[in-house]
């Protein structure tokens, strides 16, 4: 939440599946400051008092307040099974290569249109 909003209106941050682009332009017309759109996942600021509308309007799929996570490095090596895929069996390569393996990424820095994430085809490998 955050009061960014025109005379201090609270806002609330949400993750959107749309279903076209004018669903864009009924969020915005809601009062919606959008952001990050990657395939038809849009982020967006939402005032408080315009998420039930917004919620039902055509074209919106699915909507999910944001909230706040932190990181859990103590635990993820053992959540993951790090320590078994880089161990080797007397010595040798146990053949793990990685694939069908899915990565979290928590670095706002990603750029999420750079080659490395597109398929052959061109479509994006993100989630």
């Amino acid at each position: 939440l955050d009061r960014g909003g025109p005379g201090g209106a609270v806002r609330v941050g949400v993750f959107i599946r749309i279903e076209d682009d004018d669903a864009l332009a009924r969020l915005r017309s809601a009062g919606a400051t959008t952001g990050t759109r990657v395939g038809d996942i849009v982020t967006a600021r939402l005032p408080l008092d315009a998420l039930d509308m917004a919620a039902s309007m055509t074209g919106i799929r699915t909507m999910q307040v944001s909230r706040r996570v932190e990181l859990d490095h103590d635990r993820s090596r053992e959540a993951v099974n790090v320590d078994d895929v880089r161990s080797r069996i007397g010595g040798t390569w146990t053949g793990t290569a990685g694939q069908g393996v899915i990565v979290g990424v928590y670095d706002t820095g990603l750029d999420y249109t750079h080659h490395d994430f597109r398929d052959p085809g061109g479509g994006t490998r993100l989630l």
